[in-house]
């Protein structure tokens, strides 16, 4: 099996070590997980995707998380095609927050009714609802710790205060 998880990573969070530990414990031998830092024009004010890598890496060194990291730079069906086509489909997890997912079923995402018939989804809840919409090859994960910080609230105190973390 394939896990591929990408997020900003606008900063690297608890909540995304949470993701990352939850999905390690899933895995068996012989399955990868692959962490995609997303590089595409849905957000402005955001740190540079190599940092923001560098970020990632920095914070999974002392995990014994084992992985591989790429920068993703187009949609993720155009990713998929790209870098796992030699792979079967079913083989493939995309694992995401629940705010993606209600994104994704709602389609918002280009081509969202085809990456939902193709790929398994591992959906990650930030609380104790339930989330509406659920499918075969969708599995959720509830009541998951360490959601207390917000990345796009990070995001929006630094791009307010930029110095407010030396203050």
């Amino acid at each position: 099996m394939h896990y591929i998880f990408g997020s900003w990573f606008d900063p690297f969070t608890h909540g995304h070590e949470e993701i990352i530990k939850t999905v390690k414990k899933k895995m068996r031998a012989g399955d990868k997980l692959h962490i995609l830092v997303t590089d595409n024009d849905e957000k402005t004010n955001r740190t540079p995707v190599e940092f923001r890598k560098q970020m990632v890496t920095a914070a999974l060194a002392s995990k014994n998380v084992n992985y591989d990291i790429d920068i993703q730079t187009n949609r993720m069906h155009e990713y998929l095609w790209v870098k796992y086509r030699q792979y079967d489909p079913k083989d493939i997890t995309i694992v995401m927050g629940d705010d993606e997912w209600r994104s994704l079923v709602a389609g918002k995402w280009l081509y969202s009714n085809r990456l939902l018939t193709t790929y398994n989804f591992l959906v990650f809840a930030r609380g104790t609802e339930e989330i509406a919409y659920k499918q075969a090859n969708c599995a959720v994960v509830n009541n998951v710790k360490n959601w207390d910080v917000s990345s796009s609230a990070v995001r929006e105190i630094f791009r307010t205060n930029p110095d407010c973390h030396t203050t």
